[in-house]
């Protein structure tokens, strides 16, 4: 199973708003808008509304993905 099905079922919508992106990430609202504000997760801009593509928020989630080391201890 991908990251992206088990983000995205596969009727979400291609372009999302950017509080769900928030949810995605368990982010704050207003931190997303900051990230999109900064250019960190790329949108688009449909009149006022600005909404971010689906496709970009898995590659923001990919590029901040943290690798598991093999030697870390496990903490569980």
């Amino acid at each position: 199973m991908t990251l992206k099905d088990t983000l995205f079922p596969e009727n979400t919508p291609k372009l999302l708003y950017v509080t769900e992106a928030a949810s995605v990430l368990r982010v704050s609202r207003a931190y997303a808008y900051r990230l999109v504000a900064r250019g960190e997760l790329p949108s688009v801009r449909i009149g006022k509304s600005v909404r971010v593509p689906y496709r970009a928020l898995l590659d923001y989630i990919e590029r901040h993905e943290v690798p598991v080391r093999e030697d870390a201890p496990c903490t569980a």
